[in-house]
């Protein structure tokens, strides 16, 4: 019985810590009118000013991909927008690389998806499933390590052989 009530109390406990999460992430979007979240944009901030470079002059990756299909001129913003940051950073050792993920196993994917939809993506993939979020965090952690110290300019599809 206190083994049940102590699970039950780390359980609760960790509901109101997700619970204040996401009600400090709301209250933010709220305040900002923006669904961008507020990590991104810390690290948006943080990023331009250690550049020396004007907030207003570096583009959200969430602005580059919303591609419409009067705009196809947009495709591929991303990958052009990182070939110019790989020139204009360079002798500053910083690397400039892209992950591109397919779809992924997590909760807003699922959500926003039909089972349709998501058997869809896994039979058209060549490993036949989604990718899970850690698969993708190992990635973007491999580039940023000392491992990938001379890769530059570099796209990283993390997509289960989708083309």
């Amino acid at each position: 019985m206190q083994n049940t009530l102590t699970e039950h109390s780390v359980e609760l406990h960790r509901g109101r810590e997700q619970h204040a999460v996401r009600s400090a992430e709301i209250t933010s979007l709220k305040a900002r009118r923006s669904n961008i979240p507020a990590e991104q944009v810390a690290l948006r901030t943080s990023l331009c000013a250690e550049l020396g470079v004007a907030e207003s002059e570096m583009p959200y990756v969430g602005e580059l991909l919303a591609v419409r299909e009067d705009e196809r001129d947009w495709e591929g913003a991303v990958e052009r927008l990182s070939a110019v940051l790989v020139k204009e950073l360079s002798g500053r050792n910083i690397r400039v690389n892209i992950v591109a993920p397919g779809l992924a196993s997590t909760d807003l994917a699922l959500a926003t998806n039909t089972p349709e939809q998501i058997q869809w993506v896994k039979d058209i993939t060549p490993l036949g499933r989604l990718a899970e979020p850690d698969e993708v965090a190992d990635a973007v952690a491999w580039l940023a390590s000392d491992a990938a110290s001379f890769v530059n300019g570099a796209v990283v599809s993390v997509n289960g052989g989708l083309v």
